[in-house]
């Protein structure tokens, strides 16, 4: 019996369960077929319209070579060259005893180093489904495909049909611009949410605004970071301030699946579940660091925990790591990190009060923290001179507390977020609820008569959003909150100064309002600073009337420069800006189409 390495048993595993590729066809142009190894590991599968189930199918005993590259005869009819790299064909015998090419082009890297590393396997002689049944469990929680982008199907005519999920995101930012934050190129601040024309195609999964500087993650797991570069917040090995954003060099290899940063520091989650930390030097990076940490540097302290989640206060950091362990590092002025006894620590040390349940999630106010169970319960601490911690007091406390609310007994809370003084939480119904602050109407609630006048609330207080949506998932700046509907709607209430509430003005409003400028997109993540704002909006192409200049060259359109829209970013170009065409896999284009410069280096590279 052949053994296999557990990145060989992962690969296997993945082919299980199939994946959407383009096929190099003998007669004719290539076509996405979906390429799927059976489960008893005896042969690979691939839908075809028009074929017998049996023609569509090579047994492992029939495969003789594995070549990369576009080598074959087939591929010499049948060109990529942009895909060169990601290429492979199968090498098998029929049934007259000659041989046959199956000629394969991936959509990725990862895609591509799955199937080679799966039929290599399988060339060698690997076929024992016990171990990869033992391995199961253990191989899940390694790398995987973050889903495919491209699915088919078939018409009644035998037509193929592209689908592909909606999960590739554009950024948009509003509000104040202190050392270009909004990744404009420029410092003036926005009044309405206006994209983030450098991350156009980058695909961005996720995104977390500082006081004056942002990080965005990208599906390939590149972070980009731009705004105030001052104390090293930006990561980028230096103190400029960077007015677009710029990837990160240090973690191009460093999978990342988490970002967050607060006024002073910069975090990231790894897949590998490492932590890196960088910015204004202080006990929260979690190491000792004086002055400045210019680039991002392991927190040694969690040799052996691994974190999937860290949430940065103003000079304090929280972590959650996979056995739902809290481990905190930074200031305790307030009681912040959830010990006592302790003026600050570089070391990271753990929340031993809430060592007997299963943290979930985490989040860090200016000065105090947040902490859900994976059942649910919401525990508090920290800084409570506004009421923030929800306990009924205005006492500052160390100890988490559980929070208590009689109408919420049966209901389980699925987020949480933390202002500079006020927190907000969800519940799994839907329910939004605040406390602490509302000086500037950040808590969202309407006061009775009873009421009128309090500014603290150190108990919750039901917010009401106008819409028959489900509300999902909550931000909390400053003094300004913002709330993202199941239905893709964005709403925001509170301080308005600089445009942060992205209504076209900046007015405080007391009440949750729908930010009507990205009322025909759809919102996925939202994400607040102390006085900006960012939301990621699924990929949709920028309209015409939004754009009046080219978005590479700035040359003005005219009813003779026409415009162009890139397909892969969808952003609106001129004819010059857009002469380069490339098949772009993995939104379904097997053709060459239309795509701006740096798309178009952008897939190349990839490529």
């Amino acid at each position: 019996m052949v053994q296999a390495t557990q990145e060989e048993v992962q690969a296997v595993l993945e082919m299980t369960k199939g994946m959407t590729m383009l096929k190099a066809g003998r007669m004719g142009r290539p076509h996405f077929r979906k390429f799927k190894l059976s489960k008893d590991l005896t042969y690979l599968q691939w839908e075809s319209p028009r074929k017998e189930k049996e023609k569509s199918v090579v047994k492992i005993s029939q495969m003789i070579e594995l070549v990369k590259g576009q080598k074959t005869k087939v591929f010499e009819n049948c060109q990529i060259p942009q895909y060169e790299c990601l290429s492979f064909s199968l090498v098998y015998r029929i049934s007259n005893g000659s041989s046959r090419t199956l000629d394969i082009v991936c959509k990725s890297t990862q895609e591509y180093q799955i199937w080679t590393t799966g039929l290599q396997a399988l060339l060698t002689g690997f076929s024992d489904r016990k171990t990869l049944d033992s391995m199961l469990g253990e191989a899940v929680e390694t790398d995987q495909p973050d889903g495919e982008n491209v699915k088919v199907e078939f018409s009644r005519l035998g037509m193929e049909t592209i689908k592909y999920k909606e999960d590739a995101c554009d950024v948009y930012t509003w509000g104040k611009c202190t050392k270009g934050m909004l990744g404009h190129g420029e410092d003036s601040e926005e009044m309405s949410p206006r994209v983030v024309e450098a991350l156009l195609g980058r695909d961005i999964r996720k995104i977390a605004c500082g006081a004056s500087h942002m990080l965005a993650l990208s599906r390939d797991g590149d972070v980009f970071s731009w705004g105030n570069g001052h104390g090293g917040r930006l990561g980028q090995g230096h103190l400029r301030d960077r007015f677009t954003p710029l990837r990160i060099a240090f973690l191009h290899d460093k999978d990342v699946v988490e970002v967050a940063c607060n006024d002073l520091h910069s975090a990231v989650v790894c897949n590998n579940g490492q932590l890196l930390t960088w910015g204004k030097g202080g006990p929260w990076l979690g190491y000792d660091c004086l002055s400045k940490e210019t680039s991002p540097r392991l927190v040694q302290g969690l040799d052996d925990i691994k974190v999937v989640q860290v949430s940065c206060g103003l000079k304090h950091t929280l972590v959650c790591s996979k056995n739902g362990k809290v481990f905190s590092f930074g200031n305790n002025d307030y009681g912040q990190l959830g010990v006592s006894d302790i003026a600050s620590t570089a070391k990271p040390v753990c929340v031993s009060a809430l060592s007997d349940h299963l943290i979930a999630k985490v989040a860090c106010g200016d000065d105090h923290s947040a902490a859900v169970a994976d059942f649910g319960a919401l525990w508090l601490w920290g800084c409570n001179e506004y009421g923030q911690v929800g306990n009924g007091t205005f006492a500052n406390t160390s100890k988490p507390s559980l929070f208590s609310m009689t109408d919420l007994r049966h209901e389980a809370v699925i987020d949480v977020k933390c202002g500079a003084r006020h927190t907000v939480f969800l519940t799994k119904k839907g329910k939004t609820l605040s406390f602490g602050d509302n000086s500037e109407g950040q808590l969202g609630i309407r006061l009775d008569k009873k009421l009128e006048g309090q500014t603290q609330f150190n108990f919750a207080i039901r917010v009401h959003i106008p819409t028959d949506s489900k509300a999902m998932h909550i931000a909390c700046g400053a003094y300004h909150t913002a709330l993202v509907t199941d239905g893709g709607e964005l709403f925001t209430w509170g301080r308005g100064r600089g445009g942060r509430l992205g209504h076209g003005d900046d007015r405080i409003r007391y009440l949750p309002s729908k930010v009507e400028a990205v009322e025909d997109k759809h919102v996925r993540f939202v994400s607040c600073g102390a006085e900006h704002t960012a939301c990621t909006v699924t990929r949709a192409w920028v309209p015409d009337e939004e754009v009046k200049t080219c978005m590479a060259c700035k040359i003005k359109f005219t009813t003779v420069r026409r415009r162009h829209h890139c397909r892969k970013c969808g952003g609106v170009f001129c004819g010059a800006c857009t002469s380069k065409r490339i098949p772009i896999l993995s939104l379904g284009y097997s053709n060459p189409v239309r795509v701006c410069e740096k798309c178009y280096t952008l897939i190349s590279g990839d490529s």
